[in-house]
């Protein structure tokens, strides 16, 4: 089956890799119904599918984000000082089912569930992603990966720990002039420590905003006695990695770092289900679109093989 469009579909549902459309209803369709039948019979064998085709993916998915422009701003200038939003926006409930897109998922322990957004900060991929989170996390997984940087993902985990915002105060201060700056970026995290707290973040992008957060991170490091900790030296290396592509712009180079920090994580929680969020066009099959190297997506499919799942949420 091809992979959905925006536009032409009713819903997208992730079946192991590959994201699968239900077209349109119309008065009197007929065929609607049956071809609700034919994927629900699918999707009981189905076992593997076929790649994406880039071009398609391509005309659907994301920008990389964060963009030059924003990032560089923020990696080489002083943290802002604008405060997060001051009303607190409405908190997501725990969803009080398993969501459709989930339901005909076969969820296998040890194995990765990455999800592609069409688009970085979008409220409603934000309240899907949501969804799906709390519906693993209510099977008792607790490992989520995010296209963030170590040193942001390490500050993250303390706040989860942490009975005030300050930390994540601090973060939203220092996400301006990014994507993540926005009222449904900081819900999302509100509304995960509320209601799913035993959440372990993982972050496996280059060192964006290495000149504020990162910088901040080893300087924190060091005035707790931990510069020759694995957290001093592991933030160091993803600082290095930002200035690297920042200094270059060089896809390729991101996508390998990507892969390499993922992996890293993975190794160290082999065994566990891990759920993910990337823009999607890190996770398509093939070719990367912005860079002459494979996705991340990709190199990790031929890396772990069976284990490895994506679709986009919708």
């Amino acid at each position: 089956m091809k992979n959905c469009t925006m536009g032409t579909s009713l819903l997208v549902h992730f079946y192991g890799k590959g994201a699968y459309c239900l077209p349109e209803k119309k008065k009197g369709n007929a065929m609607f119904k049956k071809s609700i039948i034919l994927i629900l019979v699918l999707s009981l064998v189905l076992t593997a599918c076929g790649s994406a085709d880039p071009a398609t993916a391509a005309a659907t998915s994301t920008t990389p984000a964060p963009t030059e422009a924003a990032t560089t701003k923020a990696s080489t200038t002083e943290a802002p000082t604008t405060e997060p939003p001051t009303t607190e926006p409405p908190t997501t409930e725990a969803p009080p089912e398993i969501p459709e897109v989930l339901k005909k998922l076969s969820i296998e322990a040890g194995h990765i569930y990455l999800f592609g957004e069409r688009y970085h900060g979008d409220a409603g991929v934000i309240r899907e992603e949501l969804e799906i989170w709390g519906a693993f996390y209510a099977l008792g997984h607790r490992h989520l990966f995010e296209e963030l940087p170590y040193f942001t993902v390490a500050l993250l985990n303390e706040w989860m720990a942490d009975d005030s915002d300050a930390i994540l105060d601090k973060l939203y201060q220092e996400w301006e002039g990014t994507d993540l700056y926005n009222p449904a970026t900081w819900n999302y995290y509100r509304t995960i420590k509320k209601n799913y707290p035993e959440t372990i973040f993982h972050g496996t992008d280059v060192g964006h905003l290495y000149g504020r957060t990162g910088s901040r991170y080893l300087k924190k490091l060091i005035e707790e006695g931990k510069g020759d900790t694995e957290e001093y030296t592991l933030a160091k290396e993803n600082i290095e990695q930002g200035r690297k592509y920042y200094k270059t712009m060089d896809g390729a180079y991101r996508e390998k770092c990507m892969l390499e920090n993922f992996l890293r994580e993975y190794e160290s929680i082999k065994g566990e289900t891990i759920v993910g969020f990337y823009g999607g066009a890190h996770l398509w099959p093939g070719k990367s679109q912005y860079a002459e190297s494979d996705t991340m997506g990709e190199m990790l499919k031929n890396r772990l093989g069976d284990i490895y799942h994506w679709g986009y949420t919708r």
